[in-house]
């Protein structure tokens, strides 16, 4: 079923009201896809050994995982480099789990796969759905409830044809929303990889390790921080800590983080914050740049944690 077909078969109930039907289908595909988690992507981290922090793609929603790879496609695994991946300030970015600040990946790592969760785009009249055909009929149910719920319709009594909203249509279709989000959600499980998962061969008394299929094919290429900015730094602060980590930095010269009491000094050997971004994680925090070497973040009491982001394009 295409987009214009469904809104058409709504449009003879609604009529006029194409416009409308659009957006409401273009809200029921982004609900369902979402709750389902039947929509899922892959795209390569770029510049892996000059970067540890890339954007996400335009489309994600949810991370799920990264895939490493040698030089011959061989699988690696994070926690042989003591890696870990986060989600922070619309970036995925590379920490260690040792004391050992992150300024790119490892040289044994010859790529890397983001794998996660993507909500669909913004609907037009001459689009295809994005998702699968089956659960078309799960959009223009949701389409005809959320119609039902809000426009007037005629509607047959002994005392003649009224106007009002059709709440038993609305709940009807409504039902059947909900059992094309169980059958999505089915879907959805039946579609996962499951080469990656440990299987164990009781009778031959070993367990095998986890395989996959190389990830070479991918629609998205993600841009390393280094390509977008310039200079590029996140540091961490924690309350009651004296010092705050730095992640990594792209640019900038020796980062250093203070953290007394309710107060977080952030020092650079070079004059870096000049027409520099700042990002922070924490809304109880306040920053002052108090000169091209300092910036000061004053907290309120209780403010527990705060990732900041200093950037320069």
């Amino acid at each position: 079923m295409t987009v214009k077909s469904a809104v058409e078969r709504i449009e003879e109930v609604f009529p006029g009201k194409g416009n409308l039907i659009l957006k409401e289908l273009d809200l029921a595909q982004k609900e369902l896809s979402s709750a389902s988690k039947i929509l899922t992507g892959r795209a390569s981290l770029s510049s892996i050994g000059s970067n540890f922090a890339w954007s996400l793609p335009s489309d994600f929603l949810q991370f799920q995982e990264i895939a490493l790879y040698d030089v011959n496609n061989k699988p690696l695994y994070a926690g042989e480099y003591n890696l870990a991946f986060e989600i922070e300030f619309e970036k995925l970015y590379a920490k260690s789990l040792t004391s050992t600040p992150i300024t790119y990946l490892p040289t044994a790592i010859s790529s890397a796969y983001l794998h996660y969760l993507k909500k669909p785009g913004d609907l037009d009249f001459t689009d295809e759905f994005s998702i699968d055909e089956e659960l078309h009929g799960g959009l223009v149910a949701r389409a005809f409830q959320k119609m039902y719920e809000i426009y007037p319709v005629d509607i047959h009594t002994r005392d003649g044809i009224i106007k009002s909203q059709n709440f038993q249509a609305a709940g009807y279709f409504g039902n059947q929303y909900q059992d094309y989000l169980i059958k999505a959600k089915r879907l959805a499980n039946r579609k996962k990889d499951t080469n990656g998962e440990v299987q164990f061969y009781a009778h031959a008394g070993k367990t095998e390790l986890p395989k996959r299929t190389y990830d070479s094919v991918s629609s998205t290429s993600l841009i390393g921080v280094g390509s977008t900015y310039s200079k590029f730094v996140i540091v961490e602060a924690i309350e009651g800590e004296a010092t705050g980590t730095v992640t990594g930095t792209i640019g900038f010269g020796t980062i250093s983080c203070a953290i007394s009491g309710n107060t977080i000094t952030i020092t650079s050997t070079a004059s870096d914050f000049v027409d520099v971004f700042v990002q922070q994680t924490n809304d109880l925090v306040e920053y002052e740049i108090t000169s091209a070497t300092t910036m000061t973040f004053t907290a309120y009491t209780g403010w527990t944690k705060d990732k900041i982001m200093l950037a320069v394009i």
